[in-house]
């Protein structure tokens, strides 16, 4: 059963299209990442949620029900934001029960309430403390704690890592996951950082010029992007224009990803290979679901755990992590690799 569910969702601002029929659904529970580049209308979507602005067509329901008609402050969602928003001249404590104080709890229930929440996210003992006195990190978490606190039914997170160093960064996304999981909150998360939205979510929704591109899990949208718009965006770079013939079999300029030869039915494809996929062999040192190809190393980066490498086939460039043993040849020299079959993945148009 669904708990959220969005229908065709269009928006636009001066007459410009903000988001295209967007659609999707959430379980309860599940964290959901909405992924793309700066004005793709993550920031957009998750005010129309909220009842901060209005949608010019489309269905949005929460349990059934259409809150399109309820305002904001009646829907109980819940919102996190990148600069904190919290209240300079309240301490910890005071910031934390905000939300309690408006929906007019007892203190004490709200004291319990607090100290419970304070304790989830790491700040047990923090209560009396200034704002000032606090971390960026630490600040961040009482944030989320004011958020959680009066139990929202959809939590809306608005970038709330960006202005922390990467270290941090990682660190309090996957704590975030797990408090939330830890609740069961049914969450949307906005970000543009891709390691940021596989490590926190359940399903990712990669937005792009108000379009949703693709709404999987993490896994999938990595092994599988759904079209060369998702899989530039993720960063990857071997992308190969060419034909598919009969069977699925590919064939392009690259003359050594020939998979198949020109016979029969074609048409146009736009093939992916993965950079994880290959490794360095020796001349015709093959197994099982691997094809050879052979080039001139460009770049080479040692890093860490991979290098990083860039060569030269046929006059076209493809990008690779390798593992570090063994040593890849040095800058201009010609280098054999195994490419898996299964690094290949064909792209819609």
């Amino acid at each position: 059963m669904t708990i959220l569910d969005v229908t065709n969702l269009s928006s636009s601002y001066e007459g410009q299209p903000l988001l295209k029929d967007i659609t999707f659904s959430l379980k309860k529970g599940e964290i959901l990442c909405l992924l793309g580049p700066s004005g793709a209308g993550k920031t957009t979507l998750l005010r129309l949620l909220a009842g901060l602005e209005k949608e010019d067509s489309g269905i949005v329901t929460f349990g059934n029900l259409n809150i399109q008609p309820i305002p904001s402050h009646k829907r109980n969602f819940g919102m996190m934001f990148q600069e904190y928003a919290l209240f300079p001249h309240k301490n910890v404590f005071e910031n934390v029960s905000f939300g309690l104080e408006m929906k007019k709890w007892p203190l004490k229930i709200r004291q319990e309430k607090v100290a419970g929440m304070l304790e989830i996210v790491g700040l047990k003992g923090f209560a009396h403390r200034a704002i000032d006195e606090l971390s960026g990190g630490e600040r961040q978490r009482v944030a989320l704690a004011r958020s959680l606190a009066p139990e929202p039914r959809l939590l809306l997170l608005d970038e709330p890592l960006g202005s922390l160093d990467r270290t941090l960064r990682d660190r309090l996304a996957t704590e975030i996951r797990s408090i939330l999981k830890a609740l069961n909150v049914t969450a949307l998360f906005v970000t543009h950082d891709q390691s940021e939205a596989f490590s926190v979510a359940d399903k990712v929704a990669i937005l792009h010029e108000g379009r949703l591109e693709q709404f999987d899990s993490p896994e999938n949208i990595y092994r599988t992007p759904a079209n060369a718009t998702v899989a530039r965006f993720l960063g990857f770079k071997n992308i190969i224009y060419g034909k598919r013939a009969k069977g699925d079999l590919f064939y392009s300029a690259i003359e050594q990803l020939h998979l198949a030869t020109e016979n029969g039915d074609t048409e146009n494809c736009t093939l992916l290979i993965r950079p994880e996929g290959a490794r360095i062999i020796q001349a015709e040192e093959l197994i099982k679901n691997e094809i050879a190809l052979t080039g001139k190393i460009v770049k080479l980066q040692f890093q860490g755990a991979t290098y990083k490498m860039q060569i030269e086939v046929d006059e076209h460039m493809l990008f690779f992590d390798l593992p570090i043993d063994p040593i890849p040849p040095g800058i201009g020299d010609p280098v054999h690799l195994a490419i898996r079959t299964s690094s290949f993945v064909r792209l819609a148009s």
